[in-house]
């Protein structure tokens, strides 16, 4: 082997049952990311630290659990003081490149229109385009700096429709109608384009390298062009008993949804074909997870932020040298876990008070023992500080006015849409809460002292045992209050 890289494959809301294969959704054709699983190690149970974008992707870069990653929901910056997987690796001589959108800055919309920022150095990374998010592009459109993918927008004389069809989607969510834009303009597509200059870069310098390629889908609105609707129309998506939606819509959410996932899935193999044509293809840890998951329907409710199974499971597979071919695996893990795993393949070593533990002695078979027992799964979206731009502060003027009604009114003033007063909650709200999932049960607790309990075989989460199994939910309570705390496993 000439040299150890990595590449991350990460996407934004692909909950952790919609994979293809036998034991994943019929119908779901995903042929690359199949062939990784059929080549690498599936962790099947995996979790998310916290189901927002913001925490979770702090939790990955940091491989540190939820209460100490410093980034409590999406008003929060990742604070840039501390070392992450990615300066541990660049440290060892690696290059580190990104594309796409890393969310590490959430609440400041100022990304630059090249992508770069000088925090991208600070927090580990050599060579980085960090782009907007879906709805980021539009909000961002409305400042003066543009994203890269809001100014390769401009310059295509494409702006003005993503924002119009941006901000009808805001006001009506679920509609699921093809967005107008270009095949080549769809955001994943321009995030893949991207990636590939990168790596091109990194296959010609000879160095070592970890590259992360974090793609907008499948995350919400359910904006699909027009040749993807074509193929969405033939997709059969599963629809789950006790759902409790208008079954249409659920129906042409789900198609949608799908064809986000299959759309990743193509270009994930225009990654894969660039990496193989490097000759550097077996040379490569190729890593495949998400955020966070999203409810599509499930208990009657939409997206992500929510302590239920659609939202905190996410995928999980590792492919590549010396890693088992086939294999799966149930065994607890966490997305923090991606990085302690990640740097102990580039020969580094997570700081000793972080959370993450390698998998890579599982995934390799030499080492079948759990490395955790129990996940737990948090997100206070009430917490906010005079700190949440620590590292960004140059950028506060850049705040999102996400809930400003002159801000709105303003927008559609300017694409000439029908002003209506936003409703009061776009998105479904749930208090504080925090969950622990052991062995066969899941306990739910919110910040208002209500508590749920499951059984973890109970796969919609249907039966809540609270008031049936309180001595078991107490017990389980202590648990977690136990766990919270560094140390031995729990």
């Amino acid at each position: 082997m000439k040299q150890k890289n990595v590449l991350l494959l990460f996407s934004d809301q692909h909950r952790g049952d919609w994979l293809p294969g036998a034991n994943g959704v019929k119908g779901l054709d995903m042929p690359n990311l199949l062939s990784l699983s059929e080549e690498g190690f599936s962790f099947t149970n995996c979790v998310t630290p916290s189901p927002l974008c913001a925490p979770a992707r702090a939790c990955l870069a940091l491989g540190d659990d939820y209460d100490h990653c410093g980034t409590y929901n999406n008003r929060f910056c990742m604070p840039t003081d501390r070392k992450t997987v990615y300066s541990l690796v660049r440290d060892r001589g690696f290059l580190v490149g990104s594309a796409g959108k890393l969310d590490l800055h959430k609440p400041c919309l100022y990304w630059s229109e090249s992508g770069w920022l000088p925090q991208l150095g600070k927090i580990g990374f050599t060579d980085a385009v960090d782009s907007e998010g879906k709805w980021d592009t539009l909000w961002a459109s409305y400042t003066e700096a543009n994203g890269p993918y809001g100014a390769y927008l401009r310059t295509s004389g494409l702006m003005n429709e993503y924002a119009r069809d941006y901000t009808i989607r805001f006001f009506d969510p679920m509609t699921t109608a093809p967005a107008s834009l270009p095949d080549e303009a769809y955001a994943d597509n321009w995030v893949t384009d991207t990636a590939l200059r990168i790596l091109d870069r990194f296959y010609a310098s000879g160095q070592p390298w970890f590259m992360t390629v974090n793609f907008s889908g499948p995350h919400d609105p359910w904006d699909i062009t027009e040749a993807m609707a074509e193929e969405a129309a033939a997709f059969d998506p599963p629809m789950n008993d006790g759902c409790g939606m208008d079954p249409v819509l659920l129906k042409n959410v789900r198609r949608n949804y799908g064809e986000m996932l299959k759309n990743i899935d193509r270009n994930i193999g225009k990654v894969l074909d660039s990496l193989r044509k490097s000759g550097q293809y077996d040379d490569t840890l190729i890593i495949y997870s998400a955020d966070h998951g999203e409810m599509l329907g499930d208990r009657g409710q939409y997206y992500k932020s929510k302590p239920y199974r659609a939202s905190v499971h996410i995928p999980l597979i590792l492919s590549g040298p010396g890693i088992l071919h086939g294999a799966r695996m149930d065994t607890p893990v966490q997305l923090q876990d991606v990085s302690a795993s990640i740097a102990e393949w580039c020969g580094a070593v997570l700081p000793k008070d972080r959370d993450g533990r390698s998998l890579l002695r599982i995934a390799e078979g030499t080492d079948a023992s759990p490395v955790r027992n129990c996940q737990i799964s948090k997100l206070s979206k009430s917490v906010k500080t005079d700190d949440s731009f620590r590292g960004y502060e140059e950028f506060a003027a850049y705040e999102k006015t996400m809930s400003d009604q002159a801000f709105f009114s303003g927008i559609c003033r300017d694409l000439d849409i029908p002003w209506k007063e936003i409703p009061p909650v776009n998105r479904e709200q749930v208090p504080d809460w925090a969950c622990l999932i052991a062995e066969e049960y899941k306990l739910i607790l919110y910040a208002d002292g209500r508590k749920e309990l499951y059984r973890t075989d109970d796969t919609f989460e249907q039966n809540d045992l609270s008031g049936i199994e309180p001595e078991l939910g107490e017990q389980l309570e202590k648990r977690y209050h136990l766990s919270v705390f560094r140390g031995e496993i729990i």
